[in-house]
């Protein structure tokens, strides 16, 4: 959004002091709170400044983890919002400013105590004494419990309500939404009310509610924890898969979309909140809605139990921006406009883009919304019956709408069926990509009877080259296509390298060790639901991570063995857990003081900063200050390695096989990783806009690539999906996508005697490539949990 700016020079209005000759509200302290970001948009592309009606000299008022859409302010209101990062008076601030300024403070004081009023409702600027004025920090840990939930990671927090992973008594896994301390009469009551709903549901489009309750006059709920991605995330890898204007895949998902909310309907709930982010969709197609805070019941208010509705975003029908622009309260939910919401999120997820068109300004989109026809531009080119679906969705007037949901449905599914099949240009055939050669091929060989498989080619039964290697390639491949035969592949294979290490002392490392074996074997056990071989594994892991290890990287030692305890913890048992985080805070011991001339993931300073951080996310306990301190210098010497376009390992030379300043084991796509990392634990945005900075260095270098895991094409394509998880940016999985092609093109160059290694041959790839089937559980293996 966009807020005024400060108004030119006049003296303050008359009225603005009380009869007693106080400024009223001018001398309360204000603060901004350490979260909140002002950032310049002088770094954005100007293309993207057009989009969004900004310019190069105005500023971002951003609070993270709130409700609120950026503000764009000019630089006085910047300046002006700078002096309450301490607390501050409206009359100090105003002194202040036109001090350092030049300005004369009466011109500017009436004007300047609105603008800071407005920030004060928007949670932007608090109240000294507020709870508000604090970071929006999770205030639930690991191991917390409320009632028989035991809570594990946070997933979302926002400034009313946090949101956590969860385990019941059963271990069934749950998802625990709790109102904040900060939070007001209405979102507790909201929550309260999404109760209810859910209880009526009973299951049945949204979550199951498992438990609720009560903490300190907080109320909390648990739901069934719905595995899956969100609605926009699956759109765009769907748009990104297939070479269609819109494919078939997308047009099921937007069926979907519209059947769960006919469903709801039909329960008499009228959801109230429909966004993207608001719908997860599993790995079957299934749609489940999240969020019922604000909806009504059999044709109820939302203000019979919250605060109106929750606001005027991308996805308001006309009733709601008539009301908005008037200045007057919203209407309730009704069906007649969640029709309309539908429509505009339908064609979202076709086309990504938006039938009002994106803008900043949230004016600016209502006023579009009532004045003028959505603009679709050819986007549905070929398919006139779903456009036609989706205007009439899009009627200005209620009445002109489809009768129900289920009538919109009904007329959605009948123009799917009309639409003409999709034909080959004439004379083009449909050919298998370099990423489908190469899947069919390394299947092929680690199949019984393979060329890899009997006999088997080495005796080497580690992660990095060997039979575990390969178990975890066949364990993707099988997740990714829900197939049980090649997961029993993948269960011979890991077998193999567990008989393999059964008596064997040697290096205790994560990649070249014992302890990466049981690592693999427990994930096909999980795959397998074979929770008898699952604790052995989880036992023998803990057994040989806790021999002495010789060195401290992620490829060799201690920071390799701590991020195996980050992905084993999650699913431990209590006591398991116990022994498990015993060994990780032995592994962690030192690690952030220990000094390496290498800068890396692999093998240098970043690896083990890495595995400090997902230590503390996967515990809960703030990383030590230390922590922070190195992360800022090894930044400072990242930038100096970029302008200089070399390897962050100083003594790397460049040779025909790499490009090492792209690489995972030396280069940018591992230092992603560690942003990454670093912004989910210490919530500063510096570093995911770091990470993204590191992902557009993430391409082939000059010269010779290699396509694998380590310090080729295929490590880079995991770190942009890594970015695509973090901020849904459908250009990392696009890149991703065109990574992984160029990785399985080369990767055949590689020496023979690698070929069939996890990270330095041909297993690797085809595990990429099985992961970009389903981008939001794709994960570099046993390196990204």
């Amino acid at each position: 959004m966009r807020c005024p700016r400060l108004p030119p020079a006049r003296w303050c209005r008359p009225g603005a002091v009380d009869a007693g000759g106080d400024l009223m509200g001018y001398l309360d302290l204000y603060v901004l709170p350490a979260d909140v970001l002002i950032t310049p948009l002088s770094g954005l592309p100007a293309a993207y400044r057009e989009q969004i009606d900004a310019e190069a000299d105005e500023y971002a008022v951003t609070r993270p983890r709130s409700r609120l859409a950026s503000t764009v302010v000019d630089a006085s209101t910047a300046a002006l919002l700078e002096r309450f990062r301490q607390p501050r008076t409206i009359v100090d601030a105003v002194v202040e400013l036109s001090l350092a300024e030049g300005l004369d403070p009466r011109a500017i004081l009436d004007d300047a105590a609105q603008m800071v009023r407005r920030f004060a409702d928007q949670g932007v600027l608090a109240p000294a004494d507020s709870p508000l004025a604090a970071p929006i920090v999770a205030e639930l840990a690991l191991g917390d419990r409320l009632g028989a939930i035991e809570v594990l990671e946070p997933v979302q927090v926002l400034v009313d309500v946090e949101v956590h992973r969860g385990r019941a008594a059963d271990g069934t896994p749950v998802a625990v939404k709790l109102a904040r301390r900060a939070a007001d009469a209405s979102a507790r009551t909201a929550l309260a009310h999404e109760a209810r709903v859910l209880d009526r549901l009973g299951g049945d489009v949204a979550p199951e509610l498992m438990a609720s309750g009560d903490l300190d006059g907080r109320p909390w709920i648990a739901t069934r924890w719905c595995e899956g991605v969100d609605a926009a995330t699956a759109a765009a890898a769907l748009r990104g898969a297939d070479a269609d204007a819109v494919p078939g895949a997308l047009l099921r998902l937007a069926e979907a979309v519209l059947e769960a909310y006919c469903r709801l309907h039909a329960h008499g709930v009228v959801h109230g909140d429909v966004h993207p982010r608001n719908l997860v969709v599993d790995g079957t197609g299934i749609v489940t809605v999240l969020d019922f805070g604000t909806s009504v019941l059999d044709g109820g208010r939302a203000d019979d139990h919250a605060d109106g509705r929750p606001g005027v975003d991308l996805y308001a029908e006309p009733e709601v921006a008539e009301a908005a622009l008037a200045g007057e309260p919203l209407p309730a939910p009704t069906p007649a406009g969640e029709q309309f919401a539908l429509g505009v999120l339908v064609f979202v997820l076709l086309t990504g883009d938006h039938p009002y068109g994106f803008t900043a300004d949230p004016r600016e989109l209502l006023r579009r919304i009532l004045d003028r026809p959505p603009s679709f531009d050819d986007r549905l080119s070929g398919m006139a019956g779903i456009e036609h679906v989706i205007r009439r969705a899009l009627q200005p007037r209620p009445e002109d709408r489809y009768a129900s949901t289920a009538a919109l449905l009904d007329a959605f599914r009948a123009a799917v069926a009309a639409r003409p099949s999709a034909r080959p240009a004439s004379g083009s055939r449909s050919r298998p990509t370099a990423s489908d050669r190469l899947m069919a091929t390394v299947l092929d060989r680690l199949a019984p009877k393979g060329a890899w498989f009997d006999p088997p080619s080495v005796a080497d039964p580690m992660v990095m080259h060997g039979k575990a290697g390969r178990a975890w390639a066949m364990l993707r491949c099988a997740e990714s296509r829900g197939d049980p035969g090649l997961l029993a592949v993948a269960d011979v294979w890991s077998t193999e390298a567990a008989v393999a290490v059964a008596d064997l002392r040697g290096k205790v490392s994560l990649l070249h060790g014992v302890a990466g074996v049981h690592v693999v074997r427990l994930a096909v056990a999980r795959a397998r639901a074979d929770e008898a071989e699952r604790a052995d594994a989880l036992a023998a892991f803990v057994d040989a991570a806790s021999e002495p290890s010789e060195g401290a990287d992620v490829t060799h030692g201690r920071a390799g063995l701590l991020l195996g305890c980050c992905a084993l913890l999650h699913d431990a048992l209590p006591e398991e857990r116990r022994r498990l985080t015993a060994l990780g805070v032995q592994l962690a011991d030192g690690l952030e003081a220990d000094g390496n001339a290498s800068y890396g993931v692999a093998h240098g300073t970043a690896g083990r900063l890495l595995a400090l951080l997902r230590w503390s996310e996967a515990t809960g306990v703030p990383p030590a200050e230390r922590v922070a301190e190195r992360l800022d210098t090894l930044a400072g010497a990242v930038a100096g390695a970029a302008r200089r376009r070399q390897s962050v390992h100083p003594g790397a030379v460049r040779d025909a096989r790499h490009s090492l300043v792209s690489s995972w084991c030396n280069g940018a796509a591992g230092l992603v990783y560690v942003w990454l990392a670093a912004y989910r634990v210490l919530g500063d945005d510096r570093w995911i806009r770091l990470a993204e900075q590191t992902g557009r260095a993430v391409e082939p270098g000059p010269g010779p690539v290699s396509g694998d895991l380590c310090c080729g094409l295929a490590g880079q394509a995991y770190a942009l999906l890594a970015l695509h998880r973090a901020d849904g940016e459908a250009r990392w999985l696009e890149s991703s996508r065109r990574l992984a092609e160029g990785a399985a093109e080369v990767i055949s160059r590689v020496r023979p005697d690698v070929r069939d290694s996890l990270f330095a041959g041909e297993p690797g790839v085809a595990s990429l490539a099985a992961d970009l089937a389903h981008p939001a559980d794709a994960r570099m293996p046993l390196v990204d949990p």
